[in-house]
């Protein structure tokens, strides 16, 4: 085996691509054409092995990505016109820009509405204001309680947070309550505990990327999100434990052990801003700030039973991963209210930044962000839901049904349904994955020829396929990743759609094995049926939310304790055309109105920091053995 393995080593560096046949494909034709990829599923010693070997062995990368027939995207790319397009950046044109400005400067901003009118199973940002303005409660009462939580969730398993600095919170709660007392709060945030992603710079912490603790560095400064959030006098809490540098959307990092789903031990919560999801799940935050380069805001904000609004490419500034062409930031909360209100905030054009260079050199950035029609949530009438049916029905039955129901919602509203269809879908999956992973394998170039063995297997397997991939393929997804701009645009225009519905995931949050929990999972079958529906907004920069719509009933597994089926959360996606977050928004809050009371507390983990409650179910001490502390002061908060 070892001969072997020298021999393929040496002699198959450079094995072929497959050639271009036309394989009936023709541009712009076809019906719905989504499929499972093939690929080998792994964890544990088997997943170890497979790493090695794929990463060693350059026939067998290339084996891989030919069976799953790339060369179909050569054949597209031959047929389109356009060219390569790099960043999926739309320039508005002048009216376009100008309608934004004045929806921006007539619209009411949100902070004006002091109260949630809706009856809510999680804590909002108004309703820690409204605690904070009446006296009932200090900012330092609150953070202790969260602290508390977090330490308590840690001690039974769940890990949240891969940086926290408790003196460093309560220094800022201390500092919230006097200007709370003086009656001078900086903003409806003054006190307001918010998290951030483990991929951006946060003053104080160390930042990690979701890799190696030994790899981590300290931030000095503050990401422009952060500054933002400081500066409105939010409580910046703690950086939140992500996948290895986004690889996977899973959702479970090998290197912190965690999270794993706020409503199931035994289920993934989604990935990979999986930290951030679960601290607003969890109640630990109302709000915290995910990226999203596929689909990572808004998977796991379906998982994890929060909203999740991953913005338009280049609409929200941030200094990390600018690089990139497929990332995106936003906020996941517990409303769509709280979406909207962090939106407000961290959205606003940065001048000299990166971003406002790349859409029309810094003369005046992109469109200006607004909130506008966010209350008009009785009467639809002029939306318009672009559905393509074979694709929104390519699901588990159940989260078709969920997701059917809210689209009977909205129609109840007023809003209408629209038939569509979009051609070559399993290759424009493929294309994103293409683009994505030669991205990721790019900037892992260095670790992965430095420190190869501080990777989890799956993320070497990731930056390996990476890096086999040609220059003749990516640049055939790049012309792909055009025609489709260019297509999914006029759909909207042609069809004055509002959105384009789906649900965020097809399937139930998967299981978490415990070999899985040792060193991370490989099943990139599974991978893409979590981005089957959300990919398109990464690969063509438009802005998409996931709203949570339900709960799918699932057995308890054998030999656990507990009467009463686990309930796991269902996420509806909408997309819009680029720039008009102001829509999601608003039809996300819709919604709101008619799921918020129904939702459902996770029974396993979760904190009201108002009432001082934690909730760590009885059926998890048992199965653990032995207690947690439920209730506890926060005296030896420095030993936390």
């Amino acid at each position: 085996v070892v001969c072997l393995s020298v021999y393929l080593f040496y002699t198959a560096r450079d094995v072929p691509t497959l050639p271009v046949s036309g394989g009936g494909l023709s541009l712009g034709k076809g019906g719905y054409d989504m499929q499972g990829v093939i690929a080998p599923v792994a964890t544990g010693t088997i997943l170890e092995v497979f790493s090695t070997a794929l990463t060693m062995i350059p026939l067998l990368r290339r084996t891989l990505l030919n069976n799953n027939h790339l060369e179909n995207i050569r054949t597209l790319a031959s047929q389109v016109h356009y060219t390569p397009m790099y960043y999926p950046v739309h320039r508005a044109s002048n009216e376009e820009w100008e309608i934004a400005k004045a929806q921006q400067e007539s619209s009411v901003s949100l902070k004006s509405m002091t109260t949630t009118p809706l009856k809510h199973q999680f804590r909002t940002i108004n309703d820690y204001a409204n605690a904070y303005r009446s006296g009932t409660h200090t900012p330092t009462d609150v953070m202790k309680s969260s602290l508390r939580a977090v330490r308590d969730f840690e001690n039974a398993g769940l890990n949240i947070f891969s940086s926290i600095i408790p003196e460093n919170v309560l220094a800022q709660a201390a500092a919230s309550d006097m200007r709370h007392k003086q009656g001078q709060p900086l903003s409806l945030f003054d006190g307001v505990p918010v998290a951030f992603k483990d991929m951006i710079d946060v003053g104080g912490h160390v930042i990690c990327n979701g890799q190696h603790r030994s790899t981590c560095k300290s931030a000095h400064t503050d990401d422009p999100i952060v500054a933002r959030f400081r500066a409105a006098g939010a409580i910046i809490f703690g950086v939140t434990v992500m996948t290895e540098g986004g690889v996977t959307p899973l959702g479970w990092s090998a290197h912190f052990q965690g999270p794993f789903s706020a409503y199931s031990p035994h289920h993934y919560s989604g990935g990979s801003s999986s930290g951030s999801a679960v601290a607003v799940a969890t109640g630990i935050v109302p709000v915290a700030i995910g990226f999203d380069g596929g689909g990572s805001i808004r998977i796991p904000a379906s998982m994890s039973g929060v909203h999740g609004l991953g913005a338009t490419f280049s609409r929200i500034p941030f200094n990390n991963k600018t690089d990139t062409t497929m990332i995106k930031a936003g906020p996941l909360a517990t409303s769509a209210l709280d979406v909207g209100l962090a939106y407000e905030l961290i959205a606003d054009r940065l001048p000299g930044h990166f971003y406002s260079a790349l859409y029309d050199g810094d003369a005046r950035g992109p469109p200006p962000p607004h909130t506008a029609g966010f209350e008009d949530t009785q009467d639809l009438t002029g939306v318009r839901i672009g559905i393509f049916e074979e694709w929104f029905n390519d699901a588990d039955p159940e989260v078709v049904a969920k997701c059917k129901e809210a689209v009977a919602v909205l129609v109840k509203k007023g809003a209408t349904v629209v038939d569509i269809s979009i051609p070559h879908l399993q290759w424009m999956s493929l294309s994103h994955g293409i683009k994505i992973s030669t991205e990721f394998a790019l900037g892992f170039d260095t670790v992965f020829h430095s420190n190869w063995d501080l990777l989890e297997p799956n993320t070497q397997i990731t930056i390996g396929l990476g890096k086999t991939m040609t220059a003749l393929e990516v640049i055939s997804a790049e012309k792909l990743r055009a025609w489709t701009f260019h297509y999914v645009r006029d759909l909207y225009a042609t069809h004055n759609l509002t959105v384009i519905a789906n649900p965020t995931v097809g399937v139930k949050p998967p299981e978490l094995s415990d070999e899985a929990k040792i060193s991370g999972e490989n099943n990139t079958p599974l991978t893409m049926k979590l981005l089957k529906y959300i990919f398109m907004g990464n690969f063509i920069g438009m802005p998409g939310y996931s709203v949570p719509v339900g709960y799918i009933s699932e057995d308890v597994p054998p030999g656990q304790q507990k009467k009463s089926p686990l309930m796991l959360p269902v996420g509806f996606h909408m997309m819009a055309n680029h720039w008009n977050e102001h829509h999601l928004l608003r039809l996300a809050n819709a919604l709101d109105m008619e799921y918020a009371e129904h939702r459902l507390r996770p029974p396993v983990f979760f904190v009201d920091a108002l009432e001082k409650r934690t909730r760590l179910a009885t059926w998890y001490k048992t199965e653990t053995g032995g207690a947690v502390p439920v209730e506890q002061e926060v005296e030896d908060v420095d030993s936390f």
